[in-house]
């Protein structure tokens, strides 16, 4: 792998940077098939190569990393759902796999993609690869810890967002004393805590969670800076995520940024 590197598919967030940083360090090139309107040009600065490409152009995307010398790929940063139901210029073999997607939940969709790259000789890495101490450890994380009706409310978000993700719906949950308020659907986890915000006015708490069958390859649950600022801004207490399978970028800069904030953030 060193030799050759690595092929990554890029979306959007800081994800793709990070992962780019780590395996730099690590003396591994990554080659950069960008997703327009989705990856963002400044994190992508230490990739050995740079090709954008239209995601809805599958096609154009695999040949993209087929002209690449490695066969090792992985997926970093995320894609917006609610494009699919926005007009879009897709070719035949991006029509063909929606025809084939039965259910356009994530984890159906992302399979299908991937054994379309298997199937043309590629081999799907961890998105975690070298970033596995980003990992949201157990226990408490910040300087505010959970109350006793905070614990009742993680609890039952832990149920009602396992429940939810066994059927590849969202990833987060937000309770409030006892109250489910929002799950996460197709606007992800930022405009649920936005809407839910609305819905509580103050002191609800998020519940994120791994899917009880996530592919780890691709898609893993992600919270940073920008969960903090939309927690505040909803007046929320604070954030559960599952330990060990919830990714927090920039994890120093996140939990202080938690801290200076008044939340919480807690690895369940």
């Amino acid at each position: 792998m060193e030799e050759q590197g690595i092929v990554m598919i890029a979306g959007r967030g800081v994800f793709p940077k990070l992962f780019i940083e780590q395996a730099y360090l690590e003396g591994v090139a990554v080659d950069v098939i960008a997703l327009k309107q989705e990856a963002q040009s400044c994190y992508l600065r230490l990739a050995r190569r740079v090709i954008w490409v239209d995601p809805a152009q599958f096609q154009s995307v695999v040949d993209a990393a087929l002209s690449c010398s490695s066969r090792f790929l992985v997926f970093v940063g995320g894609i917006r759902k609610r494009r699919l139901f926005l007009p879009f210029s897709a070719d035949a073999r991006t029509l063909g796999l929606l025809k084939k997607a039965v259910f356009k939940q994530d984890d159906s969709l992302l399979r299908m993609i991937a054994q379309e790259f298997e199937q043309e000789g590629f081999s799907i890495l961890d998105s975690t690869l070298f970033l596995s101490q980003a990992l949201a450890p157990l226990g408490v994380m910040t300087h505010q810890h959970p109350d006793a009706q905070a614990w009742a409310d993680i609890h039952m978000g832990l149920s009602l967002a396992r429940s939810f993700g066994a059927m590849d719906v969202g990833q987060t949950v937000v309770v409030k004393s006892g109250a489910p308020i929002a799950l996460e659907a197709i606007e992800g986890t930022d405009a649920c805590i936005l809407r839910a915000g609305v819905l509580a006015r103050a002191g609800a708490i998020a519940i994120k969670v791994a899917k009880p069958l996530q592919d780890r390859r691709f898609d893993l649950p992600v919270i940073g800076p920008v969960t903090m600022r939309s927690l505040a801004q909803a007046r929320m207490r604070g954030i559960a995520v599952e330990s060990h399978s919830v990714l927090i970028l920039e994890q120093d800069k996140t939990l202080r940024y938690a801290d200076a904030l008044g939340l919480f953030v807690v690895g369940v």
